[in-house]
């Protein structure tokens, strides 16, 4: 078959999974009433979170909202009785422990990232559950893996046939709802294709670095916004790109 046989690549606009992750990830879990089995803590009544783990810039608002709609998905009644204790202790990074007893339970971790991951283990817990209950006893948790670096899954690719810059348009490639996907599957990065030809003016290159500044300011707001749900930003370069031979 000869290349210009093949059908033409379908436009960004028939792409209907962007507006499926830009969807809040809860909307009705379904859960069949029943009572809680031996071995399983009760939540029917909701529970709440008693923050215990100094969080300055507020990173933790995103998991605290996602729980919260986790819960409302349930039917669960807001700021419930049963407590979720987060505490510091000596852990690795991302690491985390959940005691669960019948009254509460108590989520350490040493690092706000691992509490990020116990309170997402609550909801997995839960969903495993198919109700609002938690297995009794102690679950600890480290990553296998520290680094899981993802793209984003409809931003562009910074060379031909397209050759688009995301850092030059007015498209959000990082809704929040995203974000809080790839956050709950377990991503803490993103990699973004820059060419340094792009942000930085030197004096034998006085032609780079023209719109430095927009494409900063983006970079900026996509750092700012992945950080709040414990995703870091990679910045991906091949250095020097290949140049011409009229490059001076």
């Amino acid at each position: 078959m000869d290349l210009h046989d093949l059908p033409p690549q379908p436009s960004d606009s028939t792409w209907r999974f962007i507006d499926e992750l830009k969807a809040p990830l809860w909307c009705d879990h379904g859960w069949p009433p029943r009572s809680p089995r031996e071995g399983e803590a009760d939540l029917r009544g909701g529970f709440r979170v008693e923050a215990g783990l100094p969080d300055p810039d507020g990173l933790l608002e995103t998991a605290y909202a996602d729980l919260a709609a986790f819960a409302r998905a349930g039917g669960l009644p807001a700021a419930g009785a049963f407590p979720l204790r987060l505490r510091p202790a000596d852990l690795p990074e991302e690491a985390f422990r959940v005691t669960v007893t019948l009254s509460g339970a108590t989520l350490e971790a040493g690092d706000l990232e691992g509490a990020r991951r116990a309170l997402f283990w609550v909801e997995d817990a839960m969903r495993r559950a198919c109700g609002p209950f938690l297995p009794l006893g102690t679950t600890e948790r480290r990553p296998f893996v520290r680094r899981r670096i993802s793209r984003c899954f409809f931003g562009p690719i910074k060379r031909p046939p397209r050759l688009r810059d995301e850092l030059m348009d007015d498209q959000d490639y990082y809704p929040e709802n995203y974000l809080n996907r790839l956050a709950h599957e377990g991503v803490n990065g993103l990699w973004l294709t820059v060419e340094f030809r792009d942000l930085c003016r030197t004096s034998i290159t006085p032609g780079y670095g023209a719109q430095a500044e927009r494409r900063l300011a983006k970079l900026r707001r996509t750092v700012d916004v992945c950080r709040r749900y414990g995703i870091r930003t990679y910045v991906f370069c091949i250095e020097p790109r290949a140049w011409t031979q009229e490059d001076a």
